[in-house]
């Protein structure tokens, strides 16, 4: 019987000629449009207008040629990236250790998080990588802190903490 899982997650995240590094531009260039048009009071949709002007600006830069459908498609799946993982997170049972860079939890509750949406798969072994990007693109970051341990937060002064339980 052939195994479902990858041997590796980039099987999930980087296909049709897109490279990590083509992601991290993109990623860039939508923070910037973000922080600019809230700037400006407005709300970046990353609609027709975004997608123009980001292949004018990036098509030179990606690392293999880019059109329109090829922006539009993958300004598309990086937010079902950020919604799968927040999804993920999100799900009762599941942990997100950040620090090991990995999800834990149960075989059941895999099976149960696959059921809703089989790209999870991408987040099996290991974490989502681009998450702390995505969050700022497509954000505010919607996954809970219970159970994830305390929330160290600075006092008034420079030198203590006060810890939140």
């Amino acid at each position: 019987m052939k195994p479902i899982m990858p041997h590796y997650q980039e099987v999930y995240l980087y296909f049709d000629g897109w490279h990590p590094g083509d992601n991290s531009i993109l990623l860039d260039f939508m923070l910037d449009r973000k922080v600019k048009a809230e700037g400006a009071g407005e709300l970046e949709v990353f609609g027709e207008d975004f997608l123009v002007e980001a292949h004018e600006e990036l098509s030179e830069v990606f690392s293999t040629w880019k059109d329109l459908e090829d922006i539009y498609a993958r300004v598309k799946f990086l937010r079902k990236r950020y919604d799968t993982f927040t999804f993920v997170i999100n799900h009762e049972g599941a942990i997100w250790e950040v620090a090991a860079s990995y999800v834990r939890a149960s075989d059941n509750t895999w099976k149960a998080i696959m059921m809703v949406n089989d790209f999870v798969l991408a987040c099996y072994l290991q974490d989502e990588l681009e998450y702390v990007h995505l969050t700022r693109v497509f954000g505010p970051d919607q996954a809970t802190t219970d159970g994830m341990g305390e929330v160290v937060e600075p006092s008034d002064t420079d030198d203590e903490f006060q810890v939140t339980l």
